[in-house]
């Protein structure tokens, strides 16, 4: 997943040097909407096929399996094509009602001939989750498409291309992960066994997705309505400098995303199994582990967000508040774990629904007031605090529902272990380089950041059981390296 942000933060940086601020933003906010149709697209049947095809496997019910598999990809794909249709047939509709840009009209007509591959490849992902084979996802996901898109849009760079090439190809790009999902899907599916086919489990399927449809689109609009908001107040140039700064923040929220990618089917296999005590602890250790690597990332990109930022242009130092405030907001996220899959998984999608409408509320309503006000910083304000909001809700719904908490002991060491690696850092920093240039003075804090944080995780971060999983690790990464 970090090599998928970096894959991205290239291409952004290759855009922004080749068709500028704007150029950037028009692409930042094609993908953003791409996303969120494809999320409606998909009615939820991405958390339904996710759900119920780790369920059956666990009950090892191939009948119900199959089912839930080629129902999920029927209605999908028959409700995003006509998602689809109407944008190539109407795209006026977002590019200047929505938006009030007519420039995008061409825009939104390649995103509705893509929209279907999208929803196909996001069910598909999602039954390859199921499955457990998590290398695959990530392969297909994380590092094919991603390396695809950015060897295309280097091409058409090349080439001359325009903007709306460049949204073209990475619309493309998702018809390898189809493909790619098909084809592992013909192997890993378990042959037919004679008895009921499944045909019943279609309205459990529904039953559970459509109230996540829900879910999935106000957690998209909590993501992307700062990007959306901006392209509707603000020029193009604002958004690209903005998603510069939101996608760096993400990289802070990595680990949870990477963690529960495997968590998420083990939590419905736990589930079924109704075994709330290894869910807890699961749920205590992951967090740890989490927080650890997010917490790092975080203050990293704290130090640094001003040179990390320059990168992309000059102009590009507009976002280095944004990037610091969302990185806070990021870091409240990390900091309840797989909360919200929790929720999900154990079969509570209506307690997700109803904080998510009540933070899409909140979001809009700070974005709508800090927007047209502050500009960039005021949507990084109205997103940092929505997220600490959403995710304080619910950790308090995953105690008082089921009565689980991150909380632990070794919890509180990754935070006292930053406040303390930061406060060394930038002291050392300051009297090692106070006549530096701006950017060395940084990175020396930054070395002296990471050396201290290292050494406290060594030394207080790592109970018995992790050590012994570490040096099992290393031995075997070095006996396949011979």
């Amino acid at each position: 997943m970090i090599v998928t942000d970096l894959f991205f933060l290239l291409l952004a940086l290759m855009i922004s040097r080749f068709r500028g601020a704007a150029g950037l933003g028009s692409f930042i906010l094609a993908v953003t909407v791409f996303n969120f149709l494809g999320i409606v697209g998909g009615l939820g049947l991405k958390q339904g096929a996710l759900r119920y095809v780790a369920f059956f496997r666990g009950k090892n019910d191939p009948g119900r399996l199959r089912s839930v598999i080629r129902t999920s990809l029927l209605i999908g794909l028959g409700f995003s094509a006509f998602l689809g249709a109407a944008l190539i047939i109407r795209p006026e509709w977002p590019a200047i009602l929505v938006f009030r840009k007519p420039e995008l009209v061409p825009t939104f007509r390649i995103l509705g001939i893509g929209l279907p591959i999208f929803t196909l490849s996001v069910i598909l992902l999602s039954v390859v989750q199921g499955f457990k084979k998590i290398k695959l996802q990530v392969l297909a996901e994380n590092i094919v498409r991603p390396a695809f898109a950015l060897i295309l849009i280097v091409i058409l760079i090349g080439l001359g291309a325009g903007v709306n090439s460049l949204i073209g190809a990475w619309v493309f790009s998702y018809l390898l992960v189809v493909s790619l999902c098909l084809f592992w899907l013909a192997r890993m599916l378990p042959p037919p066994a004679p008895g009921p086919r499944g045909g019943g489990e279609i309205k459990k399927l529904l039953q559970f997705s459509l109230p996540l449809l829900l879910v999935s689109v106000m957690h998209r609009l909590l993501a992307n309505m700062d990007v959306m908001m901006l392209g509707y107040f603000s020029p193009l140039a604002a958004v690209g400098i903005y998603g510069i700064a939101a996608r760096l923040s993400i990289l802070i929220a990595v680990p949870l995303e990477a963690l529960d990618v495997i968590f998420a089917p083990v939590i419905a296999e736990i589930s079924g199994r109704n075994e709330p005590e290894k869910l807890g602890k699961l749920y205590r250790v992951s967090s740890v582990w989490i927080i650890w690597a997010a917490a790092g990332t975080f203050a990293l990109i704290l130090i640094l967000a001003s040179p990390l930022m320059e990168l992309f242009g000059r102009n590009f130092q507009a976002g280095e508040i944004a990037l610091v405030i969302l990185g806070l907001g990021q870091l409240t996220q990390v900091a309840v774990g797989s909360a919200g899959f929790l929720l999900a998984m154990t079969g509570h999608p209506r307690v997700i629904l109803y904080n998510n409408a009540a933070m899409c509320v909140l979001n809009f309503f700070l974005n709508l007031y800090l927007i047209p006000r502050y500009g960039i910083p005021g949507a990084a304000i109205a997103s940092a605090v929505s997220w600490s909001a959403i995710n304080l809700a619910r950790l308090a719904e995953v105690k008082i529902i089921l009565g689980l908490h991150p909380f632990s002991r070794a919890y509180w060491i990754p935070w006292l272990a930053l406040a303390v690696s930061l406060a060394i850092g930038w002291t050392a920093g300051r009297l090692a380089a106070p006549e530096l240039p701006r950017l060395t003075a940084r990175g020396i804090t930054a070395l002296i950041f990471s050396i201290s944080y290292g050494l406290i995780l060594l030394l207080f971060g790592l109970r018995e059981s992790e050590r012994i999983a570490l040096k099992r690790l290393l031995r075997l990464r070095r006996n396949q390296l011979r």
